[in-house]
């Protein structure tokens, strides 16, 4: 009986190693499919960050395009006002601001023949067209604004003045607009 124990002894010590053997192989295996995992990973990260670099390479491209289309004379208020052409702009302040371009094409037209002489500095006063032009599209907005705030307020109003109105009083002492 001895015999047969020592026996079963080595086949559970070979089983005992055959497993030890296996869970060595399995972790052999994670560590290996987790090296691939990071290395996939790493790739990853490199083909994201050379795909930045191609848009940020693209982008500066597009910005040195787009200065230099801005840079030449009145190119840079065109560019202006067509971009603003494109936003949604409700329909009275699209009305206020045909009368501001009017106006302001007029005194393009002028500074344009008074400054064709002086085309450099004309080059370089053209870079800040396009500031100008947002600045002034934006204090139509807040006059159009305040038009439509003051409509709402009794009595004479900067619209009305503006649409020729003039208030009347009635015989009960409340002024009424005419």
């Amino acid at each position: 009986m001895a015999a047969s124990f020592s026996m079963d002894e080595s086949h559970e010590a070979r089983e005992a190693k055959l497993i030890e053997w296996e869970r060595a192989l399995k972790r052999r295996e994670s560590a290996i499919e987790y090296a691939n995992q990071r290395e996939e990973l790493a790739e990853e990260r490199l083909e994201d960050v050379r795909k930045r670099e191609e848009a940020l390479k693209k982008g500066q491209r597009e910005l040195v395009q787009r200065q230099r289309k801005l840079s030449d004379g009145w190119k840079a208020w065109e560019a202006a006002m067509e971009q603003e052409k494109s936003n949604d702009i409700d329909q009275p302040l699209h009305i206020w601001l045909r009368q501001y371009v009017r106006i302001l094409s007029q005194w393009r037209e002028h500074a344009t023949s008074v400054l064709d002489d002086y085309r450099g500095e004309l080059v370089l006063a053209s870079r800040s067209n396009t500031h100008i032009a947002r600045s002034l599209l934006q204090e139509v907005k807040l006059f159009h604004d305040y038009i439509l705030a003051e409509e709402s307020m009794p009595g004479l109003t900067l619209a009305d003045e503006l649409r020729g109105r003039s208030i009347t009083s009635t015989t009960d002492g409340v002024p009424s607009s005419t």
